[in-house]
């Protein structure tokens, strides 16, 4: 009978000790998830700290930073009667028009110097025609913090003129800008023929707190001396940052009607 005790004694021991053991085991498997599950949200909470602060910068300068404003300032104007001249004669004008515009932002500015009117000039680009030299210069400053870009253009608002502006080869000159887009020449051939584009242009982004552009430029009479002609010079200057954007424009118009 005490050998049965003894069996009985050494069988609920053992039936204990893996009870223990099993209740030990899935404790451990409990400890183990929450270390895992623990792990997992620190990994979820450390993206979130990351990301949503991005997102809530992203989203807050798309609703804060406002829509590019256009300010267009009154346009400086020259006029000269068409000068009738013996073939292959220059007239010297030797006159300056400027633009200006300044803000908190910005301080900038457009000139054109008008230096010739030639008659039947055969020196390329004019090859027999009359027409008008003249150069452009742009000139800005932003404050600290601002970027900008701009655009000088040049259209003709008549269908009797060409505009030809020199290229990088030639005499454009750039100072903290960098050309991103130009067309050289207001108009291209087809086809069908020589084609009037209108408008001629130079882009460009400036990379530094101030810069400049300065070129040359051929505004030809396609014409027998029977038509007016007008041009405009503009320049279209943007600065913008995070909080803010603006787009200027500086317009010149060059009006050169025959004489009466």
């Amino acid at each position: 009978m005490q050998k049965y005790y003894r069996i009985l004694r050494t069988e609920n021991l053992i039936c204990h000790f893996m009870v223990r053991c099993s209740h030990e085991n899935s404790r451990g498997k409990r400890e183990v998830r929450k270390i895992a599950w623990s792990g997992k949200w620190n990994r979820v909470l450390v993206i979130l700290i990351v990301a949503v602060p991005m997102i809530l910068l992203g989203a807050s300068r798309l609703m804060g930073t406002p829509g590019i404003g256009t300010i267009t300032v009154e346009p400086v104007s020259w006029q000269m009667y068409r000068p009738k001249l013996d073939p292959y004669d220059t007239h010297h004008i030797n006159e300056t028009i400027k633009n200006r515009y300044s803000d908190d932002y910005t301080s900038t500015e457009v000139s054109v110097y008008i230096m010739d009117y030639v008659e039947d000039w055969s020196w390329i680009p004019f090859v027999y025609k009359d027409g008008i030299v003249f150069k452009v210069n742009v000139t800005a400053t932003v404050v600290e913090g601002v970027d900008a870009s701009f655009a000088i253009k040049f259209r003709t608002l008549d269908d009797y003129s060409i505009v030809e502006v020199s290229g990088p080869d030639q005499f454009l000159v750039l100072r903290n800008a960098t050309v991103t887009e130009m067309r050289l020449v207001s108009r291209e051939w087809t086809s069908d023929g020589w084609h009037n584009l209108g408008e001629a242009y130079v882009h460009a982004e400036s990379t530094g707190s101030f810069c400049s552009l300065r070129t040359q430029v051929e505004w030809m009479f396609n014409d027998q001396n029977i038509e007016d002609h007008k041009l405009e010079v503009s320049l279209e200057f943007t600065y913008f940052n995070q909080t803010t954007s603006q787009k200027i424009v500086m317009p010149i118009a060059l009006d050169v009607p025959i004489s009466t």
